[in-house]
């Protein structure tokens, strides 16, 4: 399944000492998890776990498509500080659930690939 993350809008706001990141997610299976998200956007940000919260993703009707937006702080003490405490528990429950070993992910994918396979073909046989 691929994924491919665009960075619409990376603002810094001081007052709150943070970054403020707005994106979009162009996806060609799928919807992907806020976990599989996270990973990608820390990777892509190079910032910390306990740094990123992912506040909201909203997938686009009709289209394979999600905006989103996610914060990096500078500090864990200013997540707690400033962040509503659902906020946080959902971003650690994000980072705890679904800690999957490479093997279990690589199945995920497969499978997700064998799906996308048969699709194709209900597709082709329909026409």
């Amino acid at each position: 399944m691929g994924m491919e993350i665009e960075i619409l809008e990376d603002r810094k706001n001081d007052l709150l000492s943070r970054r403020e990141i707005k994106f979009r997610i162009a996806t060609d299976g799928a919807t992907p998890s806020r976990k599989e998200v996270r990973k990608k956007l820390l990777a892509l940000l190079d910032t910390k776990d306990d740094l990123l919260v992912l506040d909201r993703m909203e997938t686009i009707f009709g289209k394979r498509e999600v905006l989103g937006y996610a914060k990096v702080y500078e500090s864990p003490e200013k997540v707690k500080e400033i962040e509503l405490e659902h906020i946080i528990e959902r971003n650690i429950r994000d980072m705890e659930e679904g800690e999957v070993s490479e093997e279990e992910e690589n199945e995920q994918e497969q499978e997700n690939q064998e799906n996308e396979n048969e699709e194709v073909k209900e597709q082709d046989e329909s026409e």
